[in-house]
């Protein structure tokens, strides 16, 4: 997948791509989208995964949406990943995305992130419906939220 990126094929490979059946398309994306960390064009992958449907990808969306990786080169491609995967999991799955790793303050909020992306885009009839529990539950989360920061936020203003 890489070689799309690259100028010395004047397009060749993206144009290649571009011919391929979704159905194809879907399968080079999730083979692509199999290393454990955020790499270049990692969220180009994820993006176009998501433009086209995710529903058999759910490992693919498990492991960026469980986690943000502290060591990544880019923590804004990270970022991104993991709130595309948290909002594609909304679409086709009925619990969140547990994550990985709560050991840390950050780690924690990052969590609490993914169940507020989960919530606020879950589509499915019963939560429709039931419009009110998704938002006290956003409250609570949203609460839950702010206890977290609010420690960060008075220590970030006082540093």
């Amino acid at each position: 997948m890489g070689k799309i990126f690259e100028d010395i094929f004047q397009g060749a490979y993206y144009e290649a791509y571009q011919l391929l059946p979704e159905e194809e398309k879907r399968k080079l994306l999730i083979l692509a989208l199999q290393d454990t960390h955020v790499g270049l064009f990692t969220d180009w992958c994820m993006r176009q995964l998501c433009k086209i449907g995710c529903g058999d990808a759910q490992d693919v969306l498990r492991r960026y949406g469980s986690r943000i990786d502290p060591e990544t080169f880019s923590s804004q491609d990270c970022v991104e990943c993991f709130s595309m995967a948290n909002e594609a999991w909304a679409k086709i799955a009925g619990e969140l995305i547990s994550y990985r790793e709560i050991s840390s303050p950050d780690h924690q909020v990052w969590a609490i992130i993914g169940e507020l992306i989960f919530w606020a885009k879950r589509q499915d009839d019963a939560n429709l419906r039931a419009g009110f529990r998704s938002s006290v539950t956003n409250c609570c989360v949203s609460h839950r939220l702010c206890q977290m920061c609010s420690g960060k936020l008075a220590e970030a203003i006082r540093g």
